[in-house]
């Protein structure tokens, strides 16, 4: 799912037969509540390094712990205990030190997903800082705070 309904770089994420690219809004359950009934699982990579404080939807309550506590949820309610669904969380290990909030809130949708979502089989991987210098070039200084 993305905002689009689109890989955001087709000729880097080639052509993959079982990938279906929907339009969706993760902080608006009801724009995917019908995509996710018959999935085998959910991967789910949204988040921000940068808070926009100007925009409630940009925040890191919102990016980094909503959009992963929704998808969570609404898989949950559609997989059973006899059927459970995948869910893949892309979490972190590490922020810079003057970013606490980036950390605190993909820890608090970890323990959502852990605590409340009993119908799903969780993985939550947690890389250290990602930076790239083609798409996010002024990354590269904050790698060194990490």
């Amino acid at each position: 799912m993305s905002r689009s309904g689109v890989a955001r770089t087709p000729q880097i994420m080639g052509d993959y037969p079982n990938v279906e690219y929907v339009k969706g809004n993760c902080l608006e359950p009801e724009s995917f509540k019908d995509v996710l009934q018959d999935v085998d699982g959910c991967i789910h990579t949204v988040g921000t390094l940068v808070e926009n404080k100007k925009k409630p939807q940009a925040s890191y309550a919102a990016m980094n712990r909503d959009t992963c506590v929704n998808m969570a949820q609404k898989l949950n309610e559609y997989a059973s205990a006899e059927s459970k669904r995948n869910f893949v969380m892309v979490s972190s290990a590490k922020a810079p030190p003057f970013l606490p909030a980036y950390l605190s809130t993909k820890v608090e949708a970890e323990n959502y997903i852990l605590e409340e979502c009993k119908n799903l089989k969780p993985v939550i991987i947690r890389p250290g800082f990602i930076w790239n210098k083609e798409h996010r070039g002024w990354s590269i200084p904050l790698r060194y705070g990490c």
